[in-house]
């Protein structure tokens, strides 16, 4: 004969509960702390005057498709309206023929509704590696669509060349980087 128990008692119905409670509870924290940006978000201080976010340890991701076109990390990001201001930072964008650009500055902005972005110097000059091909140095760096301008002191160091210039204009889709003023040249 098999025999079922179809009533519980109050105080283990009490304890049923309270675990099925618990268990959601700690589901929740779970799924909380295991967020795409895994665990780098440190902090976040709402500021109430200009609605801006301070963020330590910020992440930025912009997909094409299905793949990751542009990632932006900075040790610190204030987030504004429409602007990002970012510091200690190291972003990557992946160009049209797949390889890899990648920006190493101290601060910049992101202007999200403009999609410009503007890097500077502070204490190390800005870096930018197109696939470990060449590396552009510079002191300032200004990124609007298909097209970079840097202005102040530019140099250019590739595999066999080294140039020097004080204008640095380029067309990111296209692969053509001009330096003007001042242009200096070294071939080996």
């Amino acid at each position: 004969m098999l025999y079922f128990k179809t009533k519980m008692d109050f105080h283990k119905k009490t304890w049923f509960i309270g675990l099925v409670l618990l268990l959601l509870i700690f589901t929740g924290f779970l799924v909380f702390i295991r967020s795409p940006q895994k665990g780098k978000i440190i902090s976040i201080a709402m500021q109430t005057g200009d609605s801006s976010q301070e963020i330590t340890g910020f992440t930025y991701l912009r997909f094409k498709g299905n793949m990751e076109e542009w990632k932006i990390d900075a040790a610190s990001a204030s987030i504004h309206q429409n602007k990002t201001i970012l510091s200690d930072i190291k972003a990557s964008y992946l160009l049209p023929d797949h390889t890899i650009l990648k920006i190493y500055a101290d601060r910049g902005i992101y202007d999200r509704k403009k999609d410009i972005f503007f890097a500077e110097k502070i204490s190390h000059d800005i870096n930018v590696y197109i696939d470990n091909t060449f590396n552009i140095i510079t002191n300032n760096l200004i990124w609007t669509g298909n097209k970079i301008y840097g202005k102040g002191m530019v140099y250019v160091k590739g595999k066999d060349f080294f140039l020097q210039g004080k204008v640095l204009k380029g067309s990111i889709r296209e692969g053509i980087y001009e330096i003007e003023n001042d242009i200096k040249a070294f071939l080996w």
